[in-house]
């Protein structure tokens, strides 16, 4: 499995993955750090582990957080000082369709709310900070027709669906529909 360069060169990155209990978190941050997998229990609370990357002479450091415990833990690896460097994995569990969308709106709304909390601090102590923050997410949209009708959260986000053989043989109309529906929410 290729790994995932979730780290700037030569900075640490935060990675937060978050989503439902068994949606594969600890099996996605095993993907993106190039762990091989070890027999998986379910994750209580934060689970702390780290990928360490080296390039010429530079070393990069992914930290990533599983959150496990629900969302009164975010606050712990997620804080103001973090917010530039912080990305946040959700994992969708794509075996159980009826509940992906419902459980995508619920982390996006989750990391939204806590990552404009965090903004919010770093604009009282850093106003320059918190706009090159912001200008970073609006950035992304620029140019884009949907740029008005978005409200773009200052950290990045990847949606990852888990689970997708459980479901490959659905009928693709079916498959296609869950895949437009979890678009729009991340959009």
């Amino acid at each position: 499995m290729e790994v995932i360069n979730l780290v700037d060169e030569g900075n640490d990155k935060t990675v937060i993955v978050v989503g439902e209990a068994g949606s594969g978190k600890t099996t996605a941050i095993n993907a993106i750090a190039g762990i091989e997998p070890k027999q998986l229990k379910s994750t209580v609370a934060l689970h702390y582990s780290f990928g360490r990357k080296k390039t010429g002479s530079k070393k990069e450091v992914a930290n990533f957080f599983e959150l496990g415990g629900g969302r009164n833990l975010i606050s712990v690896p997620f804080n103001a000082s973090k917010l530039d460097s912080t990305v946040f994995v959700i994992t969708v569990d794509l075996s159980k369709p009826a509940l992906a969308l419902t459980h995508l709106d619920y982390w996006l709304n989750v990391v939204r709310e806590q990552a404009m909390k965090l903004l919010q601090k770093v604009q009282k102590k850093d106003p320059e900070k918190a706009a090159t923050i912001e200008a970073r997410a609006n950035d992304k949209w620029a140019g884009h027709e949907d740029a008005r009708r978005v409200f773009p959260i200052p950290c990045p986000i990847i949606v990852i669906g888990t689970k997708y053989d459980q479901i490959s043989n659905q009928e693709s109309e079916k498959l296609k529909w869950i895949c437009r529906g979890l678009r729009f929410f991340a959009h």
